[in-house]
C-alpha cells in the first residue's frame, strides 16, 4: 500500500508493503520494514517493479505488457531530465503517480496506469499526442491529453491557464481526477 501521511499510515492495514513519507525528497519510500528509500537511492526500473507488484497483487490477470510499454516508452522520453531537485530522475515523478493511483486510489485498470506514467511526456518533451495515439492507442491518447494542460499562447498568464485547466478538470472523468490529484 502506499500512505500519502503519517495519520494514513497509522489508519492502514498493518502489511503495508510500502509507504510514502513527507520529506524534502519528492519521491521517499519506506518499506514494510521500515527501511527508508529515497529516489536518490531507488531506481526507476526498482521503482517500476514495486508497481508492477502492486498491479500483480490487485489484479493478477493484468495486462502487464501494456503498462511495461507504457513506462518504457516515458523513461525514454523523460532520459536525461531530472527534477527540479537536480538530483531525482524526472521518471519518478509519474511513477510516483502510478503508484499512488493504484495503492491509494485503488485505481487498478491498466490504461489508467499507462496514462499516469505517460501524463508529462506531452508536456515537457517533444513527444506528441499523435504519438501517444499511434503506440497506445485512442484510450489512452484521451486520457494523456486530458492530463496535458494546453500550451501557453501566449496571450494568457500561466495563472489563467492553470486557472482555465482546473476548471475544465472538474467536468473530465474521474480517473483523470485522481491522476491530476496523484500528480504531486
Amino acid at each position: 500500500r502506499v500512505y500519502l501521511s503519517e495519520k494514513s499510515k497509522l489508519m492502514g492495514k498493518p502489511d503495508a508493503q510500502f509507504v510514502f513519507e513527507p520529506s524534502e525528497n519528492p519521491f521517499h519510500l519506506v518499506g514494510g520494514t521500515g527501511q527508508k528509500v529515497s529516489s536518490g537511492e531507488t531506481s526507476p526500473e526498482t521503482a517500476f517493479g514495486l508497481l508492477l507488484a502492486e498491479l500483480n497483487a490487485a489484479k493478477p490477470e493484468a495486462d502487464i505488457d501494456l503498462v511495461r510499454k507504457a513506462f518504457e516508452f516515458a523513461q525514454e522520453a523523460h532520459k536525461g531530465q531530472l527534477r527540479q531537485d537536480g538530483i531525482t530522475p524526472f521518471i519518478m515523478h509519474p511513477l510516483s503517480a502510478a503508484l499512488v493511483i493504484l495503492s491509494e486510489f485503488e485505481v487498478i485498470e491498466e490504461e489508467a496506469i499507462a496514462a499516469a506514467l505517460l501524463h508529462d511526456v506531452v508536456e515537457v518533451t517533444s513527444v506528441t499526442i499523435e504519438d501517444i495515439r499511434n503506440k497506445f492507442g485512442n484510450d489512452i491518447a484521451y486520457k494523456v491529453g486530458l492530463l496535458s494542460k494546453p500550451p501557453k499562447d501566449g496571450i494568457t498568464s500561466t495563472l489563467e491557464r492553470n486557472r482555465d485547466y482546473y476548471n475544465a478538470l472538474l467536468g473530465f472523468p474521474r480517473v483523470i481526477q485522481l491522476i491530476k490529484v496523484a500528480d504531486i
